[in-house]
C-alpha cells in the first residue's frame, strides 16, 4: 500500500480524457492512474511514453467488452468515465453511438457493483449540455434542474440521458453526472463539419476551456 487513490479514467486519449489524465499525472504523487484504451496506433503514441512510470497503468481493451472494463475498475476508489463516442462521429453514426455509450455505461456500472464494497467507490459520469437541447430566445441560459428535451433525432444526446439514467438508477451510493458544455480544445476551428450549422441562429453555445475541464476530472478526486 502506498497511500495512493487509484483512479480508473476512461476515455484517455480524447480532447477532455487526456487533459484529465495529465492533469492527474501533474499530482502522481497522490494518484496511481489506471486507463483504458483501445489498442490502435494513435494510442500507442500517445499511451506508451509512460509504460514505465509505475503510476500508470494502461488496460488495452474496449469500453464494450464488459471484462475490459472489470479490470479496470477492480480495486479503483475513483471511476472517471468519460470515455464514448461524441461529435461529429455521433452524428455520422447514430445507432452506434447509442449502442456503444449505453453499453458502455452500463459495463462500468455493473463493474463498480462487482466490487467487494462498492459503496466505497465514488464514480463521475460526463454527461452533456446537449441533453436540454437548444436554448432559443428568450431565455438562453438554464440550470441543471431544467427537462431535458433534445433535437428529436439527437441520438448523441439520448445516449447521453440514457447513460446517465444507468449510473442514476444503479444505486450508486457515490455518483455524480457532470453535464459539461461544449470544449475548446486546439484545433478545433480545422474541424469543418455541417453539425456546426446545428445551433439556431438565435442560439448561444455554451463552451469551457479543454484546461478547466482537465482541471475538473482531478479536481473532483482530491480529498477535498
Amino acid at each position: 500500500m502506498n497511500g495512493k487513490k487509484t483512479v480508473f479514467l476512461t476515455g484517455a486519449t480524447g480532447n477532455m480524457g487526456w487533459a484529465g489524465f495529465q492533469e492527474l499525472y501533474g499530482r502522481k504523487d497522490r494518484f496511481d492512474i489506471r486507463v483504458l484504451a483501445r489498442d490502435s496506433r494513435k494510442n500507442h503514441k500517445m499511451l506508451d511514453r509512460y509504460a514505465d512510470d509505475p503510476s500508470v497503468t494502461v488496460i488495452w481493451g474496449d469500453l464494450m467488452r464488459y471484462e475490459d472494463v472489470l479490470a479496470g475498475v477492480k480495486g479503483a476508489d475513483y471511476v472517471l468515465h468519460v470515455g464514448g463516442m461524441v461529435s461529429p462521429a455521433a452524428d455520422y453514426y447514430p445507432e452506434k453511438t447509442l449502442k456503444v455509450n449505453i453499453t458502455a455505461a452500463e459495463n462500468v456500472v455493473k463493474a463498480i457493483l462487482a466490487q467487494p464494497d462498492p459503496d466505497s467507490v465514488k464514480a463521475v459520469y460526463i454527461g452533456s449540455v446537449a441533453q436540454y437541447g437548444d436554448r432559443n430566445p428568450p431565455r438562453h441560459w438554464g440550470d441543471a434542474s431544467e427537462p431535458q428535451t433534445p433535437a428529436k433525432f439527437d441520438m448523441y444526446a439520448l445516449s447521453k440521458i440514457r447513460s446517465e439514467e444507468v449510473f442514476a438508477s444503479a444505486g450508486l451510493k457515490h455518483w455524480v453526472s457532470l453535464r459539461q458544455s461544449g470544449i475548446l480544445y486546439p484545433g478545433i476551428l480545422s474541424v469543418v463539419n455541417p453539425t456546426a450549422f446545428h445551433v439556431p441562429m438565435g442560439g448561444v453555445l455554451e463552451w469551457a476551456t479543454i484546461e478547466d475541464s482537465g482541471r475538473l476530472l482531478a479536481q473532483v478526486c482530491e480529498d477535498w
